[in-house]
């Protein structure tokens, strides 16, 4: 089921911005990164820190899958 979210932060800019929604397709359960998954693709997800985060998968590294905003330098590591 797509389910609308609105965004809030400037993370995901210029493609997605504070006030937009993101149309978020919802499991019944929490599903984890896989190798299936394709570099591009956007991901709503929730940081250690209990935080919903909307980024960009760009990789894998070191057994690692690697998310970043479109409009940030930083690179978040995950399992």
């Amino acid at each position: 089921e797509m389910t609308p979210v609105p965004l809030n932060g400037s993370s995901m800019f210029p493609f997605l911005r504070s006030g937009d929604e993101l149309l978020v397709d919802m499991f019944d359960s929490p599903r984890s990164l896989s190798t299936e998954d394709q570099v591009g693709e956007i991901f709503l997800y929730r940081c250690p820190s209990g935080e919903w985060v909307c980024h960009r998968y760009v990789g894998q590294a070191q057994n690692n899958f690697l998310l970043k905003g479109d409009w940030t330098y930083q690179i978040e590591a995950y399992k």
